[in-house]
């Protein structure tokens, strides 16, 4: 990256503390334990340019979205989802379509997501 950059470089990802109505519970029942954290989360990045340093700046920002899908649309995303962390659709889909069905209205999942977001920049 720094080899194409004239000056600076940045990156944006995801902080502690975002979070997702249904996927904690859903990591829960399907037994879902990731190693470690998320390695994508901004504070591996900024140790790491530290380390190398950089002298890297943070900004952060929050959102908040809401959202509504259908129940086979909630399905398949978080089928999707869960073959990240070597969870097959032919194991997570039951769970996931009896879950999904339970926390419906009116053939609607309601969906909240917290993501909370750095840029980190740092001079070439």
């Amino acid at each position: 990256m720094e080899s194409l950059a004239e000056r600076a470089c940045g990156i944006v990802t995801v902080t502690r503390g975002s979070c997702d109505l249904h996927r904690k519970r859903l990591m829960e029942l399907l037994g879902v334990r990731p190693s470690g954290g998320m390695v994508t989360e901004a504070l591996w990045y900024y140790e790491v340019l530290y380390l190398a340093g950089k002298h890297p700046d943070v900004q952060n920002w929050s959102q908040r979205f809401e959202s509504a899908a259908p129940v086979e649309e909630a399905c398949r995303q978080n089928e999707i989802y869960f073959e990240i962390f070597g969870v097959p659709a032919e194991r997570s889909r039951p769970l996931l379509q009896e879950y999904f069905r339970s926390q419906a209205k009116d053939g609607l999942v309601s969906d909240e997501i917290r993501l909370n977001t750095a840029l980190i920049t740092w001079n070439v």
